[in-house]
């Protein structure tokens, strides 16, 4: 039986995820944009594009005293550690 893979879908709109993203930070939708970068969280990691996910990472922490959700601030730090440390950037995790 084979397996299925479950990013599969999100996978073959990964272009149409990163235009959403790059749409909502430019028209400072900026809560929304951060709520749907943390929780493509594991996609980034499971594909292993963890430098993708920290791009997306680094924009909402450069415009984390703006984010009103103190719930969306704290899950942003804690991705972009989690990345950081995969990374093997120990410092900056």
């Amino acid at each position: 039986m084979k397996r299925s893979q479950p990013w599969a879908p999100l996978s073959s709109e990964a272009d149409n995820l990163r235009a959403a993203l790059d749409w909502l930070w430019k028209t400072d939708c900026l809560d929304a944009a951060a709520e749907i970068t943390v929780n493509l969280r594991r996609f980034w990691e499971r594909k292993g594009w963890l430098r993708e996910g920290q791009t997306y990472l680094d924009q909402a922490i450069k415009h984390i005293e703006r984010l009103a959700d103190l719930e969306i601030r704290a899950r942003v730090f804690r991705a972009s550690g989690w990345f950081a440390y995969l990374r093997g950037d120990y410092t900056e995790a």
